[in-house]
């Protein structure tokens, strides 16, 4: 899947981040956000590796998990091509860990 950049930065083939999904509910528009900080609930500040984050101003959050960066778009470097980590690999509980995700 393409996934939007959220943050400014240097990103790499192979690296590791969190993926959400944004819905703007006003006009239905939809997309893939990676990065490589975790997202966290609205109101708890909770960070978290999936599930509802929350809504503000008719923009839906919902964390989808985490990914690895398999390519980076030419025309746009503000994407990138992302495999979703599967819940059994390896590197998701020390990624996890390592932001204070509880799984």
């Amino acid at each position: 899947m393409w996934a939007d950049i959220r943050d400014m930065g240097t990103y790499t083939v192979g690296q590791i981040g969190f993926l959400c999904d944004i819905i703007d509910t006003s006009t239905g528009n939809y997309r893939t956000v990676f990065r490589l900080q975790p997202w966290s609930k609205n109101m708890s500040g909770e960070r978290v590796l999936s599930g509802w984050c929350g809504t503000t101003n008719n923009i839906n959050r919902d964390a989808v998990g985490a990914g690895e960066i398999t390519a980076i778009s030419r025309r746009d470097p503000t994407r990138v091509r992302v495999r979703r980590l599967a819940d059994n690999d390896g590197r998701l509980v020390p990624l996890c860990e390592e932001h204070g995700i509880r799984l």
